[in-house]
């Protein structure tokens, strides 16, 4: 079922969406972005608060990544279909754009989708939730088109990155939480 999916997602392509898929799957491209949320949150909070909300959002991509790479996919040691001589020759591969190391489970997925939801929990704003929400998906989408990922790896990175991000913010960032625990150690 994975195979068949994965075929779907990155069965059908073109110049242009080559091209865009190419640009939303690069991290550079979204540092415009970063920067807005850094601004946004530097306008919208007071400074300890502002603080505290991109050192949860570093610490979201932070362990999203850290376990990913340095203990999932190690351990894991899945291909990506790019490699994968089942799959290999049977996907469109973009401009040799191939990945490196394994493929389980999608860093991409994990970090966009961490920070999308942390930021939404933390900034409580409807147009900066859809923003964010539909940038991770379009990234976790790149990852299919481009055959680099399968879709259960994207869709563990999600629920991975979710996790992460509503943790930080329950335990970490949400102050009412924090007072609980502190009263229920006492």
């Amino acid at each position: 079922m994975d195979i068949t999916l994965l075929r779907f997602f990155n069965g059908y392509h073109s110049q242009a969406m080559d091209m865009v898929m190419t640009v939303a799957t690069n991290g550079l491209t979204w540092i415009p972005l970063y920067i807005g949320l850094v601004v946004k949150v530097c306008v919208r909070r007071p400074r300890p608060d502002a603080l505290r909300i991109i050192l949860c959002a570093f610490v979201c991509v932070a362990i999203t990544a850290c376990v990913d790479e340095l203990m999932v996919k190690p351990w894991v040691c899945r291909l990506r279909p790019t490699h994968d001589p089942a799959v290999m020759h049977t996907i469109n591969i973009v401009d040799g754009l191939c990945g490196s190391g394994y493929s389980f489970f999608s860093a991409h997925a994990a970090n966009t989708f961490g920070i999308a939801l942390f930021m939404s929990l933390a900034m409580r704003c409807r147009w900066l939730t859809i923003t964010l929400i539909a940038w991770s998906l379009l990234n976790c989408y790149s990852r299919l088109y481009l055959g680099v990922h399968y879709p259960s790896d994207v869709l563990v990175g999600i629920l991975f990155g979710a996790a992460v991000a509503f943790l930080i913010y329950r335990y970490i960032y949400d102050e009412d939480t924090r007072l609980r625990l502190r009263t229920a150690q006492r």
